[in-house]
């Protein structure tokens, strides 16, 4: 992923930058985190499968600024991690936290976390500051933002059910019912469709932008993420059974990537990044919530 490039560079300090350095992330792999591992996992689009960082801790909640700096939730340390772009170097970017989970990024660079223990979703600054952004009840997990601001949280106390909160603060029940079952991570496809992984019932759910559900497939080993590419196809991290699964947009279910060491939940990018290269073939979580956030202009992880 290509960092922001200042106006006031040179054609040739730009020339040098986009052909010397390295891209230490990128918006067409998936970067998943291992929870028995505490590392980060990076996947080609081949499903190839290499080491990216260690996390220092349990990673519960993945997502990349527009810097390419990663930011990993450590749930039983209440902590956010900050990764260095290539995974060179870790801090604590923020403590204090409850049980932190699902994390995602708005257009304007904070940080949003879902606190599985408590059911509060914080916003953080890029300053690191913390606040109260929603309430809900305990056990939420999976963040994700559509283009008009909204954000839509899973979960809640076994409540199977995905609640969404205005940019004002307003939560209410989004969808709820119809195979929704201990819901985990949340994507949306170019379409504005919602999917959510159910890792109660081994499945993935479609949610339509009125609410609708329906089951989009099954068989799966214990899904706690989702991650669609720009084609539609849905990537599902199986815990149990330390795989990737494959979808295609009608449903077929296929292996690709093996190896993992409890899968939980993808990376999602910024708003603002802009994905490396030009011709992305996977974006990842946020990236798809973020297809959804350009082309859905006119409407718009893990306990």
């Amino acid at each position: 992923m290509l960092r922001p490039i200042r106006a006031a560079w040179s054609a040739l300090g730009i020339l040098a930058f986009c052909t010397l350095t390295p891209v230490p992330t990128r918006a067409d792999m998936l970067y998943v985190g291992n929870y028995n591992g505490n590392t980060v996992s990076a996947i080609s689009d081949a499903g190839v499968v290499s080491t990216y960082a260690n996390s220092g801790a349990v990673p519960t909640g993945l997502a990349f600024d527009v810097n390419g700096n990663l930011f990993a939730g450590n749930s039983f340390a209440g902590t956010i991690t900050e990764i260095a772009p290539g995974g060179a170097g870790t801090s604590i970017f923020a403590s204090g936290l409850n049980r932190p989970e699902g994390l995602t990024f708005d257009a304007s660079g904070n940080l949003y976390v879902a606190n599985y223990g408590s059911g509060v979703v914080n916003q953080i600054t890029p300053a690191g500051v913390v606040t109260t952004y929603a309430t809900l009840s305990s056990g939420i997990v999976g963040l994700v933002f559509d283009s008009s601001g909204n954000l839509f949280v899973s979960g809640g106390n076994g409540s199977n059910a995905i609640f969404e909160v205005t940019p004002g603060g307003m939560v209410s029940t989004f969808a709820s019912g119809g195979g929704l079952a201990n819901p985990f991570g949340l994507a949306f496809d170019s379409f504005g469709n919602l999917y959510a992984a159910n890792e109660g019932g081994n499945s993935i759910s479609k949610i339509t932008l009125g609410g609708i559900v329906s089951t989009f497939a099954s068989g799966l080993n214990a899904p706690y993420d989702v991650s669609i590419d720009a084609t539609n196809n849905v990537f599902v991290t199986n815990f149990n059974s330390g795989t990737i699964s494959k979808i295609s947009p009608g449903g077929t279910v296929s292996a690709f990537a093996s190896g993992l060491n409890g899968p939980a939940d993808f990376a999602q990018f910024s708003p603002r990044a802009v994905p490396e290269p030009a011709s992305v073939l996977m974006l990842g979580t946020g990236a798809l919530g973020l297809l959804g956030y350009y082309r859905r202009r006119s409407r718009g992880n893990r306990a």
